[in-house]
């Protein structure tokens, strides 16, 4: 089992965090190509087997919001340890499943297993690297992990020769080989743990947290609710992404699983891009530029979609530029947050997560609900919840420094 030192100098450390929060976007995008034999397999609309997309996001919340200061108390090695075991038993019984409704409950028990390993992710990076390295280490375990949305679409329009269900025993396994790497080779990574839970203690966290103030102002939160609203853009668009391109446009799964890798080379794009910007600009000026961005690009999607001009190879322009944008927003945002924070770094990574997954869940959900025969009210979601997060952004004025939370 490595130690802490062995921890800091192995890339090992950073792209094994990546295949723990690699498995959000594995469970999401893996089965899209799928939706449409799944919808007849149950015998249900399309709109049904989108909303499994929601039930997974909403899940994954639920686990975050818990999994993070219970790996406070009790540390993360058992916090993450328990999230692969659950997401393992959860993906085994969706095989068994035989009608949509148990499939969606499923898949939020499946999700609540891999919030909890997502959560300690950034803790982890916390526990064991500098304050002044942890924006950068944590962009690299999200690059590491933005190889899933270029190659699970693929994997999983090949797996569909098998049936749908192939693609969860893919996950299945992924999750059971994970656990045991975990199990054998890293150790906690948290300095001090209790080892007991304690509920009232873990909400008297969280209080802390959004309580806690930088120069008198509440600033981290703020951080917090814009990472939400930016996730509400790209969970949107995410959720709906396999009704636009094939149910709208006519994609065949492999056409829809080859384009959707963009969005993930988008990321990648992006994520690279956020890095370098922090080299010249403080971080919230790069916030700025790209949450405008993302909103004149989504504002030209509904005016040409209102319009009736709106062609796939528009959205897809679009989509790729507006995904540039998030890629570098999500670890630049997560990265500036979580630097507030110390002793309560498990707590403040599930509190921001939590409401990224939360609010990505509701604007997906919403945008999803409201398309029916239409994609613009899509698009229309996915622009309000970018202008709410520029209007809290514009919010925020923060020394270049840093501030810890303090422990009260």
């Amino acid at each position: 089992m490595l130690d802490r030192q062995q921890l800091q100098s192995s890339r090992f450390f950073i792209v094994f965090l990546s295949g723990l929060v690699a498995l959000a976007p594995l469970s999401l995008d893996m089965y899209m190509p799928a939706m449409g034999e799944m919808a007849t397999f149950f015998g249900v609309p399309f709109s049904s087997v989108n909303l499994t997309m929601s039930a997974y996001l909403l899940g994954n919340a639920l686990g975050q919001f818990f999994g993070g200061s219970l790996s406070d108390q009790i540390g993360r090695r058992k916090v993450g340890l328990t999230g692969l075991a659950v997401f393992f038993i959860a993906t085994l019984f969706i095989l068994l499943a035989d009608d949509i409704q148990t499939l969606q409950w499923l898949r939020v028990v499946q999700a609540i297993g891999g919030g909890f390993c997502m959560v300690i992710c950034i803790a982890q990076v916390r526990d064991i690297f500098p304050e002044q390295e942890v924006m950068k280490r944590y962009a690299n375990v999200i690059l590491v992990m933005l190889i899933a949305p270029i190659v699970a679409p693929s994997v999983g329009a090949l797996l569909m020769q098998l049936g749908w269900q192939a693609i969860f025993v893919l996950l299945a396994v992924y999750s059971f080989v994970m656990f045991f790497i975990y199990l054998l080779v890293l150790p906690e990574t948290r300095a001090r743990v209790s080892g007991e839970i304690n509920l009232a203690a873990l909400f008297a966290s969280y209080w802390l947290v959004i309580n806690h103030r930088t120069n008198g102002r509440l600033t981290a939160i703020r951080y917090a609710l814009y990472s939400g609203f930016c996730s509400g853009v790209f969970m949107c668009l995410l959720t709906n992404a396999a009704m636009i391109f094939m149910n709208h446009y006519g994609l065949s799964e492999i056409e829809f699983a080859i384009g959707f890798a963009g969005v993930g080379i988008a990321m990648i794009i992006g994520n690279r891009l956020g890095v370098k910007m922090a080299d010249y600009m403080p971080p919230e000026v790069w916030l700025r530029t790209a949450t405008l961005t993302q909103i004149v690009c989504i504002s030209i999607l509904v005016l040409l979609s209102v319009s009736g001009t709106l062609l796939a190879w528009m959205v897809a322009a679009l989509v790729f530029l507006i995904m540039i944008m998030s890629g570098s927003i999500m670890p630049t945002a997560a990265g500036r947050y979580i630097t507030f924070f110390d002793e309560l770094a498990g707590s403040a990574a599930s509190l921001s997560t939590t409401l990224s997954f939360s609010l990505g869940a509701a604007v997906g959900a919403i945008g999803a609900l409201l398309s029916s025969d239409s994609i613009t009210p899509v698009f229309v979601t996915m622009g309000v919840s970018a202008l709410i997060a520029l209007v809290i952004l514009l919010t925020i004025h923060t020394p270049h420094s840093s501030t810890h939370a303090e422990v009260v």
